[in-house]
């Protein structure tokens, strides 16, 4: 029965104290709040009724103060100093000073002070917690937490093991007067565990490496206690800083493996079990531990980009984003982002809400935008105030992946207020240590696109200040704004130093260029104007495009301007004749249709494309027969019983030949120059079956006698020439050049 009554006592009071505590938080919160800072105090109520609750474990309890420390919020603090003034329940009390004591980044408050000192006492655990807690609050107050760890260390009146465990807090305090403390005990006190403590406390304050030699300590204060404060901290620091360098790079090494191993473990384990696992690390009362664990998952996540993760896995990655270790959740962001899990922003606003670090912060803003969820508007709104530009810089980039959304009609309010939000802290981030802000910025109004930031554009891109991340996104904001008038900016840009820029001009006129800007663009064309093969061609590509634009007078005129006989030149003359094609009416300019024809012709015929020649090729036959244009007719004859040849259509090539010969008997001089070219052209290529398959077609063809007197003469010299190849010998075919070898040659002429 008495111990019934006390758990309800107990009860009783831990009830009252979360209420008191509570009401006194809430009364400083604002009558209306976002989804972010709603979830934040409901968790924040939770987190209190399990720090405050006698009968949660230590781990939870512990776990919960941290989490409280890590909010940094007036909130928080008020129930933290609520459980430290409450002397019913120690249990809270501990588990608050060891959480104050072990912040990685305490932020220094001077309400903190007295209720840790009011610890100092008989209870030697509560002792030493509070006492390594005041050591982190040796600047607040004037210097009242050292006052009170000194005051209390040299009472001889208090417990031992208390004095002792505020000996050894005093270690962390780097200053002048701790260590003149501290060698007073040193040199004054009989008690030798209060020595060693002094000793203790000055090894971790200096990182000397004397241990319990207590004259060597003696010699160096007599040394070191004639500087001037300034320089005694300076070497102090220097000397503490080679430390934790050391340290910092053995932790990192600690942790790169401790993520081998668990990934490992990981691996090894069934399928089934593989998530318990790593849960179970997620438990673990070290925060190195718990970092190891998300860390596993997050690669894991990413090994197979962000598909099909287990949905208890994005559970318990969404219960580390309040973890009390700052690397921890920002971890824990980073794995979500990956993952892209939808289901995580409640978890991401709540603890945004309260979140102090800025790393994480930056992580949790990140994760935020590939969700395209609109209640992370107002949140990335307030992200880019932050004075710390990761952040800023985070929240610029999530902004970027809501532009798609942004863009819609029905969000038009929200896209305005968030260009000019954008804007404003463009023209806030001058510092030179802003350039990545800025760039970031920028390039999250080039996806937006908003017509009211034109000018800014413009000014950005043709800044020789500018960095030329920014001036190529200024560039493609004026592109996704879309006014054909703009294009004149871009043609201005092609002159920018930087290759990426004038791409991203030319990328910009892909879509706002008008005919107008041809010239410009065209010049790009020339290796004395631009050296860069990538620039040259997209120049062409935009170049090209544009010629649908052009008029058939137009386009001729850039034709002859790639008159060269490389591959290049006729590649381009075949693309402006093909659109010449398309734009000329065979009614209204069937003449001019025809040259146009005839010109792809010969392009196709020159670039290895027969087939296609030959289409065109019989076209402008037909038109040039049609009008009695003789000297046009033949030309095309020569042209198409050229092609057909070229695309090995023998058959077809004797068909026509034989109605060209009988349409006008002087076509078969013509026609047989053109056979016997192809016969020389096969026989360098060492084809001899074909050359004896035209063979088979030509003699089907009415030519003159002499010149079918000459075919089995041709055909036999084949025949020999196949057989020899056939028999491995060396055959030679003289070829144009006179320092070639020749052994046989069949000389025809008509």
């Amino acid at each position: 029965m008495a111990a019934q009554q006390v758990s309800i006592r107990r009860f009783i009071n831990t009830a009252c104290w979360i209420v008191a505590i509570l009401v006194a938080t809430l009364s400083r919160l604002p009558a209306q709040q976002s989804t972010g800072d709603a979830g934040a105090e409901k968790e924040l109520q939770q987190t209190a009724s399990i720090l405050l609750d006698r009968d949660s474990t230590v781990a939870l309890r512990d776990q919960a103060a941290q989490r409280l420390v890590s909010r940094g919020t007036q909130a928080a603090d008020a129930i933290l100093i609520g459980a430290l003034n409450n002397p019913a329940n120690r249990e809270a009390r501990l588990s608050v000073a060891r959480a104050l004591a072990s912040a990685s980044s305490p932020k220094p408050r001077s309400e903190f002070v007295a209720p840790l000192a009011q610890l100092l006492g008989d209870d030697p655990e509560l002792s030493a917690a509070a006492a390594r807690a005041l050591a982190g609050y040796r600047d607040v107050d004037g210097d009242l937490a050292r006052r009170q760890l000194t005051q209390f260390a040299g009472n001889r009146r208090q417990t031992l093991r208390s004095r002792t465990a505020a000996i050894r807090a005093m270690g962390r305090l780097v200053d002048k007067r701790t260590a003149e403390a501290l060698m007073n005990l040193l040199r004054g006190d009989e008690n030798p565990l209060i020595r060693d403590a002094a000793v203790d406390a000055l090894t971790e304050m200096t990182g000397l490496p004397f241990a319990r030699d207590r004259q060597r300590w003696i010699s160096w204060w007599e040394e070191a206690r004639g500087r001037d404060e300034a320089k005694w901290a300076t070497d102090l620091l220097n000397r503490n800083s080679d430390r934790a360098a050391k340290l910092e790079g053995r932790i990192s090494a600690a942790r790169k493996e401790l993520v081998e191993l668990l990934g490992d473990e990981y691996q090894r384990a069934p399928q089934t079990e593989q998530v318990k696992r790593v849960q179970a690390r997620l438990l673990s009362e070290s925060e190195d531990v718990r970092w190891a664990a998300v860390a596993v998952l997050y690669k894991e996540i990413r090994e197979k980009a962000g598909i099909n993760t287990p949905p208890e896995v994005l559970a318990a990655l969404r219960g580390m984003i309040g973890d009390s270790a700052a690397d921890v959740r920002a971890e824990a962001a980073r794995a979500l982002a990956e993952a892209n899990d939808d289901d995580a922003i409640d978890a991401l606003l709540v603890q945004l809400a309260q979140e102090k670090e800025p790393d994480v912060q930056a992580a949790i803003l990140k994760a935020l935008g590939p969700m395209h969820d609109v209640r992370a508007v107002d949140p990335l709104l307030k992200g880019l105030d932050s004075e710390y530009f990761a952040v800023a810089k985070a929240a610029a980039e999530s902004i970027r992946s809501l532009a798609g959304g942004l863009r819609e009609p029905q969000n038009k309010t929200r896209f305005d207020q968030i260009a000019q939000k954008l804007l404003s802290r463009l023209r806030d981030a001058t510092d030179s240590s802003a350039e990545g802000l800025r760039a970031s910025i920028v390039e999250s109004l080039a996806a937006l696109g908003p017509p009211s930031a034109l000018r800014t554009f413009q000014t950005l891109c043709l800044s020789g200040r500018e960095q030329a991340q920014v001036r190529r996104y200024a560039v493609r904001g004026i592109a996704m704004i879309g006014l054909p008038e703009s294009a004149n900016i871009a043609v201005e840009v092609l002159r920018d130093p930087d290759r990426g820029v004038r791409l991203e001009a030319l990328d910009a006129l892909s879509k706002l260029a008008r005919f107008e800007n041809a010239e410009a663009i065209g010049r790009l064309l020339s290796t004395s104007v631009e050296s860069d093969t990538s620039v040259r061609e997209k120049a062409w590509e935009v170049l090209s495009a544009l010629f649908e634009r052009a008029s058939p007078g137009e386009l001729n005129l850039w034709a002859a301007r790639f008159r060269g006989d490389t591959e290049t030149d006729r590649k381009r003359r075949l693309r402006i004749y093909q659109v010449l094609e398309k734009k000329l009416d065979p009614q209204r300019s069937p003449r001019e249709l025809a040259d146009c024809r005839q010109n792809l012709g010969i392009e196709m015929l020159k670039l290895e494309r027969p087939d296609e020649a030959a289409t065109r090729l019989r076209a402008a036959l037909d038109y040039w027969r049609s009008v009695g244009n003789e000297p046009s007719a033949d030309y095309a004859m020569q042209l198409l019983m050229e092609t057909l040849l070229r695309s090995r259509k023998f058959t077809e090539a004797a068909k026509f030949a034989t109605e060209a010969i009988s349409i006008a008997g002087g076509n078969a001089t013509s026609i047989w120059i053109k056979i016997n070219a192809e016969i020389e052209r096969l026989k360098k290529e060492r084809d001899y079956d074909t050359v004896l398959q035209l063979i088979e077609e030509v003699k089907k063809i009415p030519l003159a006698a002499t010149q079918k007197a000459l075919l089995p003469s041709i055909e036999q010299s084949v025949r020999e020439l196949k057989t020899k190849q056939g028999a491995g010998g060396r055959t030679w075919v003289r070829q144009e050049s006179r320092h070639e070898h020749a052994e046989i040659r069949q000389l025809v002429s008509a």
